[in-house]
């Protein structure tokens, strides 16, 4: 019996359900009364559904709507799929893909692997060293207590890193070698923050920006005091640029 999916079908009740692993037991909609054993795998509604996972490596499907996603223990996969969803990635070495809709990920215990997909992502790394890929939009990607890696490509948008300062590893912005050359860059000092342009010479615009809050000491013109925020920058093929430790 190990291995199966449970479906949350319930779109015609125009509603979404509650359904957890953990405990077992469905909630709200079709799944009201409903119980689970040695199921691993959870498929939502078109609505809004909150779905958790158990100690076991899960996959989990949010469908359609604004869902809410819990892995739990185990190394799991959750997919937002369509809407604004949240998804938390609980114990175990996760990966988080927000997909379409502006959406919020946590990646809570372990090394974990986000990726915010379509929309104005929010990603915050949790206790280990985690990957954070905005995907395209304007996102936010918040550092954790590990050593963070911070995937910028050309097509990223304009993505903000906060908090990469104050935990305990050095933290890593990587560069797509495929689509960016260093001599695309363009680096500006804007207040304490660095912004660095992704620039495409040959059409005279601006592909991509990524701010990093409080890089500089002080907001004073032409002081480039780097913060002690163990960070640097490398290529996906190695590293290019020394960091400001």
């Amino acid at each position: 019996m190990g291995g199966q999916t449970v479906a949350a079908a319930v779109d015609v009740n125009l509603s979404g359900v509650n359904v957890s692993l953990e405990t077992g037991v469905g909630a709200n909609a079709d799944a009201a009364g409903d119980s689970y054993a040695e199921i691993e795998d959870i498929t939502g509604s078109s609505y809004g559904d909150l779905l958790e996972g158990d100690n076991g490596n899960n996959v989990i499907h949010g469908g359609a709507g604004g869902d809410i996603l819990y892995g739990g223990g185990g190394t799991d996969t959750l997919f937002g799929d369509a809407g604004n969803d949240f998804l938390f990635g609980g114990d175990g070495q996760d990966s988080l893909y927000g997909d379409d809709g502006d959406d919020r990920l946590f990646g809570e215990g372990e090394s974990d692997t986000l990726f915010g997909g379509n929309g104005n992502d929010v990603l915050e790394a949790g206790d280990a060293g985690d990957t954070l890929d905005g995907g395209t939009g304007n996102d936010i990607l918040i550092g954790g207590q590990g050593g963070d890696g911070y995937m910028i490509y050309r097509t990223s948008g304009n993505d903000t890193i906060y908090n990469y300062d104050t935990d305990s590893g050095r933290d890593t912005i990587i560069y797509d070698s495929a689509t960016i050359n260093y001599l695309d860059l363009w680096f500006e000092k804007v207040g304490k923050d660095l912004v660095v342009s992704v620039l495409d010479r040959s059409a005279s615009r601006t592909d991509a920006t990524t701010t990093i809050k409080d890089w500089f000491t002080t907001t004073t013109p032409g002081d480039y005091a780097a913060a002690d925020n163990f960070m640097s920058m490398h290529w996906s093929t190695g590293v290019v640029l020394p960091s400001n430790s």
